[in-house]
């Protein structure tokens, strides 16, 4: 995918609505009470400059995996891809490389 993604933004591809079980059993979220969505990194911004002027590096890479609540984000179809836009501070949790 071409582009850049700018300052504290990242742009995620959030993971399946459902869940295979070991048993192949296949497992369908349900909307209620399901705030936090998890999607794996695409792109991210490269950060921001604070007030003073000094340069601050996101700590996300692409590849990690983040956890974030489902409406904090601007839904945007890329290439026939589902893609989120979020603000690095609406993340909630994230794992390197997962």
């Amino acid at each position: 995918m071409r582009g850049r993604v700018l300052y504290k933004k990242l742009l995620v591809r959030p993971f399946p609505r459902e869940e295979k079980t070991e048993g192949g059993i296949i497992k369908v979220w349900e909307d209620k009470g399901q705030d936090i969505m998890r999607a794996t990194v695409v792109k991210a911004g490269n950060g921001f400059l604070t007030k003073d002027g000094d340069f601050v590096p996101l700590q996300i890479r692409e590849g990690d995996v983040v956890h974030y609540h489902k409406n904090v984000g601007i839904d945007i179809t890329l290439g026939g891809e589902s893609y989120v836009l979020i603000a690095d501070e609406a993340q909630v949790l994230f794992v390197e490389g997962e």
